[in-house]
């Protein structure tokens, strides 16, 4: 009892103070913030989900994916959207599993404002979505979707194989999307040889069998390749890929959840 009085709200204070420290210490985002990286964005909003398995009656609510033995699975996605300047969450959502990313891709566009800035893994590339963000007057920072078409400002075909191979670092204006044209700046930075081969393995053993990279997929492997609608005014080359680091901010929190707050168990 003596303990549980002391946990009050400024316990509560005091823990999510060191928390936030803790989290502002490992993510490089005050450093980020001292080069003036985000000086001209109002927020930066860090978009992510991660997922929690759920006892198995509650399959009907949360469905889960399958499994080898066909058997009912429940699993909760808590889709969230976090802004790394104000240090809070905007928001929350539960979702089912079988609901994916891409889906919960346009959730944001109902918080966003003009000036700010989002930051999001691969599993939300929608180019709808890229585009409403750009027509808002904010700013988005992704990774690039193999496969997606590049063209020149033309209009000519653009490889990008091609040109890294000659240039081997990166940064053009471009348009994406063979009906898109969404215009925007790709930025491309090899990466150290054995990140490269770590990431060829790892590709190549994908348990999903629908996943069949091809020569030219593996060969882009050797560069990390960005897409933004923030100009060369604002961030330089090397600036784009330490600012998309900071997108691992929100994946540390997930952790601190699961592995120190044991968010995980439930009783089935």
């Amino acid at each position: 009892q003596a303990v549980a009085k002391r946990f009050n709200s400024a316990c509560v204070r005091f823990l999510r103070l060191s928390l936030f420290g803790a989290l502002k210490a490992t993510s490089q985002l005050q450093s980020r913030i001292e080069t003036g990286s985000f000086a001209a964005f109002h927020r930066v909003l860090l978009q992510d989900s991660t997922s929690l398995a759920l006892p198995r009656r509650l399959a009907a609510i949360f469905p889960g994916s399958g499994n080898q033995h066909h058997a009912k699975t429940a699993t909760l996605k808590i889709q969230t959207l976090y802004d790394a300047l104000g240090e809070q969450f905007i928001d929350f959502l539960l979702t089912p599993f079988t609901r994916n990313d891409q889906s919960a891709s346009r959730d944001m566009l109902a918080q966003l404002r003009p000036g700010d800035l989002v930051l999001r893994d691969l599993g939300y590339f929608v180019l709808g979505v890229f585009a409403e963000i750009a027509q808002r007057g904010a700013y988005f920072l992704s990774r690039y979707q193999h496969g997606t078409t590049l063209t020149r400002q033309d209009g000519q075909s653009f490889n990008l194989l091609k040109e890294l191979r000659r240039h081997n670092t990166l940064d053009v204006d471009l348009r994406l999307g063979s009906k898109a044209k969404l215009p925007v700046r790709v930025v491309a930075i090899p990466v150290p040889k054995h990140v490269a081969e770590a990431r060829r393995r790892h590709l190549r053993h994908n348990r999903n069998r629908k996943v069949n990279p091809s020569a030219e997929h593996l060969a882009l492997l050797d560069w990390e390749i960005f897409i933004t609608n923030v100009t060369p005014e604002i961030w330089t080359t090397s600036a784009v890929a330490a600012v998309y680091g900071i997108r691992w901010r929100i994946e540390i929190m997930f952790k601190a959840w699961k592995r120190h707050f044991k968010l995980p168990r439930f009783t089935d």
